[in-house]
């Protein structure tokens, strides 16, 4: 097929070094599933797993990981199916969206699955006449049109390791920040953040909240035919008097923070 048509991109599912040693340098991407995105730790080392395989196997070529399916279970059809549709879930994938931001110099492709109905696991649910989006429909719906073009490292003053799990991108004419922050605790989380980098004055940003609007506190909350829109993104603004302020992140959130880039 390549000596066909050289453009073509070949791209193979479930890596392993006999694939890699063998075929490697015919193709232009490795397909793992990940379907336990919930344990971020494991889908972190599977990509260097992966990473440390391409490097292994075939040294100096320009493979890239494109992870064909995912999503937080796959075969289960009880409660862990169940969770697909509530807020618990669309923070976890949140976070996966983040690590995928964190690895994008080597993951370009990520399909998630299902789009609609599939008993639970769709973001579209639907029946003879009516839809509504799930929690984490809306989700995704932010990473794909708030985020930006280019990734940005975020360092921390002190380990992260209770706070909110984040991710940060450089739009792609430069002149908007967007900061990814997931707080799947039950409280809310002040952190203090910096845009110095990014201009000197305070402004006005703009911010995007994925929560539960009746404020239940609990996880398993979800969207549905009767109450379509329990679960949305809020829009808001909020004043900063400096490039460093204090901001606090509201319990079982999917919070969007854009700043405007200046001299």
């Amino acid at each position: 097929m390549k000596d066909v048509d050289p453009g073509i991109k070949l791209l193979s599912s479930y890596p392993t070094p006999g694939v890699l040693q063998k075929a490697g340098h015919l193709l232009d991407y490795v397909c793992p599933h990940h379907y336990d995105v919930a344990n971020l730790a494991a889908a972190a080392n599977d990509f260097a797993r992966i990473d440390a395989m391409i490097r292994t196997s075939q040294p100096g070529h320009a493979l890239k990981i494109g992870v064909t399916e995912w999503n937080t279970t796959a075969g289960d059809w009880g409660p862990g199916r169940a969770r697909l549709w509530t807020l618990e879930n669309a923070l976890a994938c949140s976070r996966y969206h983040n690590l995928l931001h964190r690895h994008c110099d080597l993951v370009e492709i990520a399909n998630r699955s299902n789009l609609t109905n599939s008993f639970c696991s769709g973001i579209i649910q639907t029946d003879k006449h009516r839809l509504y989006k799930t929690p984490t429909y809306y989700a995704q719906q932010l990473y794909a049109t708030r985020s930006g073009n280019r990734p940005l490292k975020i360092e921390f003053e002190k380990p992260n390791n209770e706070g909110p799990d984040f991710s940060a991108t450089l739009s792609r004419g430069g002149d908007k920040v967007t900061l990814c922050a997931v707080n799947d605790k039950l409280h809310a989380i002040a952190e203090w953040l910096d845009f110095s980098a990014f201009g000197k004055g305070g402004q006005e940003l703009a911010v995007w909240t994925l929560v539960d609007r009746e404020q239940a506190g609990e996880p398993d909350v979800t969207n549905s035919f009767a109450a379509p829109e329990r679960v949305i993104p809020v829009a808001s603004q909020f004043s900063a008097a400096s490039p460093r302020f204090l901001y606090r992140f509201p319990s079982l959130s999917l919070t969007m923070l854009q700043w405007r880039v200046s001299p």
